[in-house]
Order: C-alpha cells, then structure tokens, then sequence
C-alpha cells in the first residue's frame, strides 16, 4: 500500500536477482534466506536495499557495496585504544 504523496524514486535499470547481485559483487554464492535476511530485518539499523517486483527480491550492486560498507563501519570499532593492541610481553605492535 503506498500513499499518493510518496515521492517515489525511479526503479533503477541495473537491477538484478538479489542473489547474482551478491555473488557479482562478493565473489560468493549466498543462500537466498540469508540475503532475503539482510534486506528484511535490519541489523545495526541497516538493510539491504531491495525492489520486489512480482514477489522477487532484486537489488543492485550499488545497494550490495553501500550494504556491505555500512556494515562493516558498524561492526568494526571505529577508535580502537593503542594499549588494547599491544600484546602483553610481546615485543611487536600489531
């Protein structure tokens, strides 16, 4: 159900199934329950940008790279004290 104000975007042209997307991008295979996942539950408040078009996920690589950044931005400490790197007796830094 959408309101008759929404400003709606275009549907961009380079749409793909959300899993060849993730693959193209990845270099990986992914389950579609894991993909659907990101798309429809969010995690750090972060979602996987989808289009469904007849009860298909589609998505682009765009959506795939901008996901993966975002979450790795929110799962990677981003200030990290250079004390917690030093290893005790260690006579390296990591």
């Amino acid at each position: 159900m959408t309101t008759k104000n929404a400003i709606r975007e275009p549907i961009p042209q380079d749409l793909e199934k959300i899993v060849v997307a993730v693959e193209d991008v990845t270099g990986k295979r992914m389950c579609l329950s894991t993909v659907r996942r990101w798309a429809l539950k969010p995690r750090y408040g972060i979602r996987l940008r989808v289009w469904v078009i007849g009860g298909v996920y589609y998505t682009n690589e765009s959506s795939v790279i901008e996901y993966i950044e975002a979450m790795t931005e929110a799962t990677i400490p981003s200030a990290v004290p250079r004390e917690t790197l030093i290893q005790p007796g260690a006579d390296w830094i990591a």
